[in-house]
């Protein structure tokens, strides 16, 4: 059973129940697998075969999803571009997969523009809606004439064929595309399904970019494989994300922890009605304690999770009841996911011993897309080195420490930025903190740290120094501080961007 299998499932069994909203429009779960026929039929007539990519660049929309479900019935693989990349980084990962065919948001029409004279693989462009580039026809006008009966394929596709080539992120090096298969999404959904028990009725809010693997893997997905409904936000907004919540009666929602933080700072937070709401799941970075509490104080469960593209979205998760208690734990592995923590020969380390975390799993990939000595070198006897640092406690929950490249060295003592910034979250003053390590004669290397305050009032460089005194080891603290009014940078899933935050701040330091 494909991907492709879910929607044609639910047309059957609830032909009339809504599939999804988007802005006005609304799709039962007939239409909604009638429309994916279409697009199905179209990719037959322009050439797509069972192994071919297609691609979108698209913001989110049902187009998105019906795009990759259509390719999914004809075993094509959906290669999903992050339109926040510049034109040679897009150039770069559609020469990489080489699809025949792209479909693209209008907003983004200057940009395909440039890439139509690079990337000669692509044959056919299709603009999501009216606004495209002159010639590109408009998707319904495309799709409209084909057929709505399910297509028929020349082979069979199988669970475990590919259904998405998902490049992550790039921020060291040129991106891989992680070869996503049928068989991880659906284990993925399964896994969700074990912790959340979705009944059908539940509605999620999908405002996280589906370009990337937690907005469509977390959001959108396991809620589909469930039957329930999705409404869709084209671009995150946190009025109009609150004025959803309550209008649509959502239950579900995922995002980084920026997206929660920026709703409850505006007016509308405190008119909203949360009752509907059962679970926010929380990715991409840790949650501060005041915003564990500031939506505990609505009785809403907030559930945090880690895992990457790699492992088609979840790892683990930390149940709501353990929020502050195992406070800046990434808690429990996924009920079909195994993770052990490792040393440098492979060995598997104690309780509370710092180490690389490898995970295992149907929901992990099996291989990089054209890269082999890469797939070598990361997946080994079927475990994935995630290049992750953190070490698991006495009761099982893990913590995340830091990225190996992001660790510095100080008098001989290995520092993990992402702990500190943990803990110096709390401070009150702070609404964002980046931690990187700067070169010091006496001890090789000491902490900086890079702040945004999140008050006008002044920031007392003293009171701060004395709160890392008590809540830090003598060589955790940071040496140097820089105060800044400017965001930090983030990638689409809301990590730092350490190396970008290193060359931009790291001189001020010296």
């Amino acid at each position: 059973m494909n991907l492709g299998h879910w929607p044609k499932c639910w047309a059957e069994r609830k032909p009339d129940k809504v599939a999804l909203k988007y802005n006005e429009l609304s799709l039962s779960w007939e239409e909604f697998n009638n429309r994916i026929n279409q697009a199905a039929h179209k990719f037959k007539e322009v050439g797509i075969k069972k192994g071919d990519r297609v691609t979108v660049l698209m913001a989110n929309g049902n187009i998105f999803l019906e795009s990759l479900f259509a390719a999914a019935k004809m075993g094509a693989i959906l290669v999903p571009l992050n339109f926040r990349l510049a034109a040679p980084e897009l150039e770069f990962i559609i020469n990489d997969s080489k699809p025949s065919i792209m479909i693209y948001s209008p907003e983004f029409a200057e940009l395909v523009n440039d890439l139509k004279a690079v990337c000669p693989s692509i044959k056919t462009y299709i603009s999501e809606m009216p606004g495209g580039l002159e010639g590109d026809t408009e998707y319904d006008t495309w799709i409209n004439k084909s057929l709505t009966k399910e297509p028929i394929l020349d082979s069979e596709v199988e669970i475990d064929d590919p259904t998405l080539i998902m490049y992550t992120s790039g921020t060291t090096g040129r991106p891989k595309g992680a070869l996503i298969l049928h068989q991880n999404m659906i284990w993925n959904s399964i896994n969700s399904q074990h912790l959340n028990a979705y009944k059908g009725h539940e509605v999620s809010l999908c405002s996280a970019p589906l370009f990337h693997i937690g907005g469509l893997n977390i959001s959108a997905m396991p809620l589909i494989y469930a039957g329930c409904k999705i409404i869709i936000q084209r671009n995150f907004d946190p009025a109009e994300a609150l004025r959803i919540i309550d209008s649509e009666r959502i239950t579900f929602m995922f995002g980084v922890p920026q997206m929660f933080q920026l709703m409850t700072i505006i007016p509308e937070w405190n008119s909203v009605d949360f009752s509907s709401m059962e679970i926010l799941v929380v990715g991409g970075a840790p949650c501060s304690i005041d915003l564990i509490k500031t939506f505990q104080a609505k009785e809403i469960k907030l559930i945090q999770g880690y895992g990457m593209t790699e492992s088609s979205a979840g790892a683990s998760l930390l149940a709501s009841e353990y929020a502050l208690n195992k406070l800046g734990s990434a808690g429990q592995p996924l009920f079909h996911v195994l993770i052990k923590i490792i040393d440098a020969m492979g060995v598997e380390l104690a309780p509370e011993q710092v180490g690389e975390i490898v995970i295992k799993g149907p929901n992990v990939i099996q291989e990089y897309w054209c890269l082999p000595e890469d797939t070598a070198n990361c997946i080994v006897d079927g475990w994935f080195h995630t290049g992750d640092l953190g070490y698991r406690d006495e009761d099982g929950f893990l913590y995340i420490t830091d990225r190996k490249k992001d660790m510095y060295i100080s008098g001989g003592e290995n520092v993990y930025p992402a702990e500190i910034e943990l803990v110096l979250s709390g401070y009150p003053h702070i609404s964002e903190v980046a931690i990187i390590g700067i070169p010091d004669e006496k001890w090789g290397e000491v902490g900086m740290a890079i702040i945004t305050s999140s008050k006008n009032e002044a920031f007392s460089e003293d009171e701060f120094l004395a709160f890392c005194k008590n809540k830090l080891a003598g060589y955790k603290q940071p040496r140097k501080i820089m105060i800044t009014q400017q965001p930090l940078p983030r990638t689409a899933t809301g990590k730092l961007k350490k190396q970008v935050i290193k060359e931009m701040y790291a001189g001020a330091g010296e």
